[in-house]
């Protein structure tokens, strides 16, 4: 989940952007009064030091256009309502980092449910996270959907309805559609009150924010709106107020982009490295996740959906609607691909509605909100614990479809051990397990943290170079290897006085090279960082040839003895 950001020239991206609730629809739910925000045509970001509540109201207006809502902590920018004349004049504005399209968006579509046994929350028969006390007290989970039914007897004593955010219209986050109240109960409805269903963390505390009308349509500009308000409540000084897990039953298809791209990853890549773990439904559409964005993007959790009909592992509960759905098998309508990082229960998911009611639903907007009830389990055991490690832990701990466990290695990938069959991509995900989570949270050991200090990306260097790294471990750092394009070139263990090596880039063919820095700690875990360079060479002489050796390139010169080994990536 961890990305390298630099910067780049600015873009202007036109294409139409929509966005899908993934079972149904979205809305949101309580929040303080608050201005009718302005229809963006335009999201805009400014230039590193450019603020944009000094610039963005001018900068607008001398391109013919009007400023909507400002984008603080997630982005540095603002809605831009205008013309595509106007938004071409924006972007020539020298304090105009970016300049993208807004584009629409919609939702994918007390009893123990089946999903909430499945995953061992809560289990009549045998022991769950719940009787082993983990239900994720202390800990907030943002619905970004159609809003919350702030009225509802199963969820109104779980939310944090001050903190709601109508990123819509004005007033409060409440859904008038039902998708969002859906969402929310299968995170954290209310547990032993005698009324309705259980949550996955019946402790955690509700956010409802609106990114979606009421028949389940919105705008990029609303979900960036929701980004940048979790991510300012991160950043700001009351720890009180901050909101660890969100969950989006959301998406479409586009283009996965980068942490640049002035748009909606941008905003997720800030809001993660503050701390915020983002989960999302892979889609419905039964194709590759890969260009179904948030949940293609790699910063979120994206959870596929299966089918549980018994609330059982072991493929018993037979099937359902002729055959369509089969217990313990991918759902129908999942998408699916090694974009999917873990699975949650996503047919005929029984849950809380608008209006008071409960009702079934199907999706994988049913699936993402019972990884995020285990995200927040995991993170009231072990606070500390970081959007990445808590992926991590959820693909170690998660298992297959038919029960058995994911690889002893930590792997998420189920493959060998009888899978559901009907995974276009052959590739099980893990299905989340809420006990194990919760229970290997509690002795969860963090992987190292590595940061290439010397030579900074971009650098042109020569001759001998040193290569710094900086690496940090709750338990020690025993090694950091040094590779150059991948290739290993030096191994550190003696931390001492820092770690480091000296690399002859005199005697590399001139190019592009990647430096790259992997920390190992004391328990095998390990992490890595990367920056990339460039070289010139003094090796001088007439060329005579070069010769191909497993994947490698041996250049020899007639003036000199020296010969160079160099991966082919480099020519």
């Amino acid at each position: 989940m961890r990305s390298q950001r630099h910067r780049r020239a600015k873009t202007s991206v036109v294409g139409a952007l929509l966005l899908l609730i993934v079972s149904g629809l979205i809305s949101p739910a309580l929040a303080r009064p608050r201005e009718a925000p302005v229809k963006a045509d335009w999201i805009v970001t400014l230039e590193p030091g450019a603020r944009a509540a000094d610039h963005g109201r001018e900068a607008a207006r001398a391109a013919g256009g009007s400023m909507g809502r400002l984008y603080q902590h997630a982005l540095n920018g603002f809605e831009f309502r205008g013309t595509a004349a106007a938004a071409a004049a924006l972007l020539r504005n020298p304090l105009v980092r970016t300049v993208v399209r807004d584009g629409s968006l919609h939702a994918i579509a007390e009893s123990i449910p089946p999903g909430i046994r499945r995953i061992d929350a809560h289990h009549p028969s045998q022991p769950d996270a719940h009787e082993a006390g983990f239900t994720g007290a202390g800990v907030r989970v943002a619905i970004l959907d159609t809003g919350v039914d702030l009225t509802h007897p199963d969820l109104i004593g779980n939310l944090d309805a001050d903190l709601g955010l109508n990123c819509m219209t004005a007033g409060p986050p409440q859904d008038g559609h039902g998708h969002g109240t859906h969402v929310a109960g299968i995170t954290a409805a209310v547990t032993g009150n005698d009324v309705g269903v259980a949550g996955v963390a019946p402790d955690a505390r509700i956010v409802p924010i609106k990114v979606l009308d009421d028949t389940g349509y919105g705008e990029w500009s609303n979900l960036i709106c929701a980004i940048d308000y979790l991510t300012g409540l991160m950043l700001d000084t009351d720890p009180d107020n901050d909101v660890l897990v969100a969950n989006m039953s959301l998406g479409d298809v586009g283009s996965i982009g980068d942490c640049l791209d002035g748009g909606v990853r941008e905003a997720i890549c800030t809001s993660v490295e503050a701390g915020i773990t983002y989960v999302a439904a892979a889609g419905n559409s039964t194709v590759n996740v890969s260009t179904f964005i948030p949940a293609a993007y790699p910063e979120v959790i994206a959870v596929s959906a299966i089918t549980d009909l018994d609330g059982e592992p072991g493929g018993l509960g037979g099937c359902w609607l002729w055959i369509v759905y089969c217990d313990d098998t991918l759902a129908e309508f999942s998408n699916y691909g090694l974009g999917i990082d873990v699975a949650g229960p996503g047919t005929n998911i029984y849950s809380s509605w608008v209006g008071g009611g409960y009702r079934s639903e199907s999706g994988t907007s049913m699936a993402a909100p019972h990884v995020a009830g285990v995200a927040a389990l995991v993170k009231a055991a072990r606070p500390a614990m970081t959007p990445t490690d808590i992926e991590d832990l959820l693909k170690a701990t998660g298992e297959c479809a038919n029960g058995a466990f994911a690889d002893a290695d930590g792997s998420d990938s189920c493959a060998g051990k009888g899978t559901r069959g009907n995974d276009p991509d052959g590739y099980g995900e893990p299905l989340v397990n809420a006990l194990h989570a919760a229970q290997a949270a509690t002795t969860w050991s963090a992987r190292p943290t590595v940061t290439i200090t010397e030579p900074s990306h971009g650098d042109l260097v020569s001759g001998a170079v040193l290569v710094v790294a900086d690496a940090d471990d709750d338990e020690g750092v025993a090694s950091v290897e040094f590779l150059v394009n991948g290739r290993l070139a030096s191994t550190d263990t003696d931390g001492s006085d820092g770690w480091s090596f000296v690399w002859d880039s005199d005697a590399a063919f001139a190019g592009a090279y990647s430096l790259t820095a992997r920390a190992v700690d004391v328990g095998g875990r390990a992490a890595t960082d990367s920056v990339d360079v460039s070289t010139g060479s003094n090796v001088q002489g007439d060329w005579v040839g070069r010769y191909g050796q497993a994947g490698y390139a041996l250049f020899a010169w007639t003036s000199t003895s020296d010969l160079v080994l160099l991966p082919t990536a480099t020519m």
